[in-house]
């Protein structure tokens, strides 16, 4: 038990350094976010703990699903490291139990990194490393409410690709009105040769 509550512990504190911290310099607030250092050593941290045990990779995936579960994980001062790392460890570690979680946060983008996540966002990317899996959530959230989150899904099913995927894809080929929506329906249909992330996102998928 105690050995379990200091894991626990360690994954809090882990996460928790990723949080952005206020001083006070000259009657002004200075928010700074985490030092490069601590950006790379929590997730690669993260991933060791995961790989020590199924206890230890389960107690990281629930902490994790928590983080992407807060309203408030992504309005955070500038980049939301922690809301970061939670979606990319998630899906370096093929989390299948975070699927849903990922799904509900497939069209959130970092304003602070818009060069890298234009077009689609970290959530894309750890679906796609799930791959196959994710395709049944995928394929609901294709045919939901809002236009952004259809978008999302429609292009990380033309990534996943396969007979359910692509059934998918033309069934909203037939029912879908928004054009931009469309654009990516039509874009994740097979086409010769592979479809695949942009250039820039593509360590991003293998790693």
């Amino acid at each position: 038990m105690a050995q379990h509550q200091n894991l626990k512990d360690e994954i809090k504190a882990l996460l928790k350094g990723l949080m952005p911290t206020k001083t006070h310099e000259d009657s002004r607030i200075v928010v700074q976010g985490p030092s490069l250092e601590i950006q790379r050593e929590v997730p690669s941290r993260l991933l060791e703990i995961a790989n020590e045990s199924t206890k230890s990779r389960a107690a990281v995936i629930k902490a994790l699903i928590k983080v992407l579960s807060k309203p408030n994980a992504k309005k955070q001062y500038g980049i939301p490291h922690k809301w970061l790392t939670a979606v990319d460890v998630l899906g370096r570690l093929r989390a299948t139990e975070a699927i849903d979680a990922l799904v509900k946060n497939i069209d959130q983008t970092d304003l602070g990194l818009m060069m890298v996540y234009t077009y689609f966002g970290p959530s894309v990317v750890a679906l796609t490393r799930i791959g196959e899996p994710a395709v049944p959530a995928l394929i609901e959230a294709l045919f939901g409410k809002r236009a952004s989150v259809r978008r999302a899904a429609a292009y990380t099913l033309g990534l996943i690709g396969g007979a359910d995927a692509e059934k998918a894809l033309r069934k909203a080929l037939k029912k879908e009105r928004n054009k931009e929506v469309l654009h990516y329906v039509e874009e994740g249909l097979p086409k010769e040769g592979p479809r695949v992330l942009p250039s820039f996102a593509l360590e991003r998928v293998k790693g």
